[in-house]
């Protein structure tokens, strides 16, 4: 604060200084958040203000994930019929239902353990299948 702001804060009254205060605040953004430097290049502005959405190298990136990702499930889902139907139906438990083992094992009458061994098993063919 400047010496000009001090005065003018002890002049005002308490709901003057919220009033004033709210107004400064209300602003979209001061100057020193438009840029980075004393440059008036592209590469001074704030990067907060940059819309990197419109990158194209982000787009084709992230494109090429999607499909990546896409390409997994695929794999994933061909794996997963040639499972055992009690175990697409554990699997189904655990990963879409988010149920534990304990809650599982419980339901079935066996040790948590079981179950863990069950998926252990599950996922070493998932591996098998996938790779």
């Amino acid at each position: 604060m400047t010496e000009i702001d001090i005065q003018l804060n002890h002049s005002l009254n308490d709901e003057e200084v919220k009033a004033w205060n709210r107004n400064i605040y209300k602003l979209d953004g001061h100057l020193e958040d438009f840029t980075d430097g004393d440059s008036t290049g592209a590469s001074d502005y704030n990067k907060r203000l940059a819309d990197h959405d419109a990158n194209p190298l982000n787009q084709i990136i992230a494109a090429e994930n999607a499909q990546e990702k896409q390409a997994m499930i695929s794999k994933l889902t061909k794996a997963k019929s040639q499972l055992l139907p009690q175990q697409r139906d554990l699997l189904k438990q655990v990963w879409e239902e988010n149920r534990t083992n304990t809650d599982i094992a419980a339901e079935e009458g066996v040790t948590e353990a079981a179950i863990r061994n069950r998926l252990n098993k599950i996922y070493k063919k998932l591996r098998r299948l996938l790779s």
